[in-house]
């Protein structure tokens, strides 16, 4: 009993913190909007480079540019010259309405043979999920309305409806970046 409640302890101690040192908005700027993180990195979405590419009643297709920024407990990860290790590139995400499904534009890899919109899954892993939710925020933020959020989707390997990976709190950074 006193091993489970010493883990208890550590895991809620360690999530506090983790939270703590991922900022809403990366350098205090409203427009760079906190996604996500994932072992010491954090997700952002420039709002001000979101373009809605189409928009139709079936399909809709969202640029934006994504920011990851590495952190340790004390705040940024610095590099060399004590600036943060920020890195930013252009993102696409496909919006299939009828079936309510998201994709996103993924360019060659070694994991990828070539150019291909890949799911994004609402629910499971979030190794199946990925660690950033920018394709939800950037539809957020281009309608004012979830895409993923807000109801519960059924997840093939546990056979049950579940809530997606991620809290609301994301969609109030998104509406306190308005005031």
């Amino acid at each position: 009993m006193k091993t489970i409640l010493s883990l208890f302890i550590f895991l809620f101690v360690t999530s506090a913190t983790s939270a703590s040192i991922y900022p809403p908005y990366l350098y205090g700027d409203k427009n760079l909007i906190y996604c996500g993180a994932h072992q010491g990195i954090g997700f952002y979405i420039d709002k001000s480079s979101l373009i809605i590419e189409e928009n139709t009643s079936s399909r809709c297709r969202i640029a934006v540019n994504e920011l990851t920024a590495e952190f340790t407990s004390d705040g940024f990860h610095l590099d060399r010259l004590d600036s943060p290790i920020v890195n930013t590139k252009k993102s696409l995400f496909y919006y299939d309405l009828n079936n309510l499904k998201m994709y996103k534009w993924v360019e060659p890899s070694k994991y990828v043979k070539g150019n291909e919109w890949a799911y994004i899954y609402p629910v499971g892993s979030f190794a199946m999920t990925g660690h950033s939710f920018s394709g939800e925020i950037a539809f957020y933020i281009a309608f004012n309305k979830k895409f993923y959020g807000g109801r519960k989707h059924y997840n093939n390997q546990t056979h049950r409806y579940e809530k997606v990976n991620f809290t609301d709190v994301l969609y109030q950074y998104v509406d306190d970046a308005k005031k």
